[in-house]
């Protein structure tokens, strides 16, 4: 009789030892299910607007000697007086990104900003045939209202794989009277994305 108590304890402790195990196999899977779905939670998708250009500086400088009216002004088509840029996005899923355009001008700029004209274009190819008017020509001052950012060129939404192609023309305006013809109006262009 005490070999078989012996036996159904034995039967027991391996009875128990077998649910103790399932048990403990089953909370880990449950927790690991558990721990899995939080990181795929907290997954950071993560957005880029770049901009692109071909000059060695990120902006333009313009001599005093560059005076036009506003029709010739939008038909410039020198180094001195063009800088083109590209924005492009680089967005997971079909998020947007909200993206700014600022032109600063330079502190060491000697030609007064009420005396910059500035014209803003942009197309979805890099020939400018469609090119829509983004800013007609504006004097420069009349548009800045973030001393820090300069002058808000343009504000957009980019989505998924978006390229747009920016043409800015910059000239001195025809009632300007320069005082030394080594004068510039000189402005880098930044972009903000959110």
């Amino acid at each position: 009789m005490a070999s078989r108590k012996k036996k159904n304890q034995n039967h027991l402790i391996i009875i128990s030892v077998v649910i103790l195990l399932i048990v403990t196999v089953g909370v880990f899977f449950c927790i690991k299910a558990y721990v899995d779905k939080q990181k795929n939670k907290s997954i950071l998708i993560t957005n880029t607007v770049t901009m692109n250009y071909t000059d060695d500086y990120n902006g333009i400088v313009v001599p005093a000697t560059s005076i036009a009216n506003d029709n010739d002004g939008k038909l410039l088509n020198t180094k001195e007086n063009v800088f083109d840029f590209v924005i492009s996005s680089n967005i997971k899923n079909n998020t947007k990104t909200k993206y700014t355009i600022y032109l600063k001008k330079e502190n060491d700029s000697n030609i007064p900003s009420d005396m910059v004209k500035v014209y803003l274009q942009s197309s979805l190819d890099n020939e400018f045939k469609n090119a829509k008017e983004e800013i007609i020509p504006t004097a420069y001052n009349k548009k800045v209202k973030n001393e820090k950012k300069g002058m808000l060129l343009k504000s957009g939404v980019l989505s998924k794989n978006t390229k747009v192609y920016y043409r800015l023309k910059v000239w001195i305006d025809q009632s300007y009277v320069a005082q030394n013809p080594n004068d510039y109006f000189k402005a880098t262009v930044n972009i903000n994305a959110e």
